[in-house]
């Protein structure tokens, strides 16, 4: 049944495509102009974790020279999901299922002249609840295989793009609810109210050295998180990603740009909001190893630093670290008492077995991982203190 299923999904992107491919020729460089059997669709194996996710499929020309080839996505409004990650109806909220297609409509992020681009979107397809994207299949090396250097180069792309975008004008009226990180959070409350029970739970699998401690640091963060958001909100609104981490990032084969795929989530932010995903994201899915963290983060941060500093204020381009050590350690301060729920019960171990393959190295990459959070969750709540 479900291959049948996925048949006539494969079918209908085939059709859709075609019905549309007088317009689309017309947009996509080196696009053959005519729809003919050559004319081959896959679906793309992928994890959907966002709400909106509908559908991911390559469309490709067989015998093309060059190689041609784009990405079909759809959104929809799905369930299926985890909670965190569910998609609303509400055109306000971040978690608005078709703000992707809002975005690449008006081309919100990016600016080739900055080395930071989203994928081109060739056409917004709406029909009925739906949306299909028509998307380039951007060439060039995944973010996932990424050495330090071009973390860091992607980071001072992001930089000089941000800190031009403080000066765009950002009135629309999709941008104008609440802020994603504020909403991001809201939907972890349960996990950081309750950290330091949480923590205590028996989790064999988990090396807790150094991770019980955090649940009282984890918790009193997260009391401040409203003078987080404060002093998030003292500085120039960005243009954000709000999901920038590695899978969703290439390089140019000429490694002169960086390009962002998946705009589920774009929108307003401070500085130091994206570039303290990409980093802390690279060190808790082994990315880049543990023992490594603080080398990234420092290069990183040097690297945004430089980009930022081509617009904004030196007084800015610093407040943008300290924005920086506080959304990483608040952002990610809940995965601490949510590895220890998981790692609690033989159901969470074998789901991670599954998904993951070997449970033991999953949950010992992953204790080193949050021991530099814990390290992020120390210093945000002494920067606190600081700035009374």
């Amino acid at each position: 049944m479900q291959e049948r299923e996925s048949d006539d999904a494969l079918e209908a992107v085939r059709t859709r495509a075609a019905e549309r491919w007088p317009e689309l020729a017309t947009r996509i460089p080196g696009a053959p102009r005519q729809w003919t059997r050559a004319f081959h669709a896959s679906a793309i194996t992928h994890r959907a974790v966002a709400g909106g996710t509908a559908g991911l499929w390559r469309i490709t020309v067989q015998g093309a020279n060059p190689p041609f080839s784009l990405i079909v996505k759809r959104i929809a409004p799905v369930g299926g999901v985890a909670a965190r990650w569910q998609a609303t109806r509400d055109p306000d909220d971040p978690f608005y299922w078709a703000r992707e297609a809002i975005a690449y409509e008006t081309e919100f992020f990016g600016d080739e002249a900055a080395g930071m681009r989203s994928a081109q979107c060739y056409l917004v397809d709406q029909r009925e609840d739906e949306y299909d994207l028509y998307l380039e299949d951007v060439r060039g090396e995944l973010g996932t295989g990424w050495g330090i250097a071009r973390y860091v180069l992607a980071a001072e792309h992001l930089g000089r793009f941000q800190a031009a975008a403080t000066r765009l004008t950002s009135d629309a009226s999709w941008l104008g609810g609440t802020p994603f990180f504020e909403a991001y959070l809201a939907r972890r409350e349960e996990l950081y109210a309750r950290a330091e029970a949480i923590v205590c739970v028996p989790a064999p699998h988990l090396d807790s050295e150094g991770l019980r401690e955090l649940g009282a640091p984890i918790r009193r963060l997260w009391e401040n998180r409203d003078r987080v958001l404060a002093f998030c909100a003292e500085l120039p609104s960005t243009r954000c990603h709000n999901d920038f981490w590695s899978p969703n990032l290439f390089s140019t084969q000429d490694a002169d740009q960086t390009v962002a795929i998946d705009l589920a989530y774009a929108g307003l932010g401070a500085p130091g909001h994206d570039v303290a995903n990409l980093v802390t994201d690279a060190v808790l899915d082994f990315f880049v190893p543990a023992s490594e963290a603080q080398w990234l983060w420092d290069e990183v941060a040097d690297g945004y630093s430089r980009g930022l500093s081509n617009g904004l204020s030196a007084g800015h381009v610093r407040a943008a670290k300290v924005v920086m050590t506080l959304t990483a350690a608040l952002k990610f301060g809940w995965l601490v008492p949510a590895t220890f729920q998981v790692a609690s019960t033989p159901e969470g171990v074998a789901r991670i077995a599954k998904t993951r393959g070997d449970a033991d190295e999953f949950f010992r990459k992953r204790s080193a991982a949050l021991r530099f959070v814990g390290k992020l969750v120390d210093s945000s709540l002494r920067v606190l203190d600081e700035i009374g």
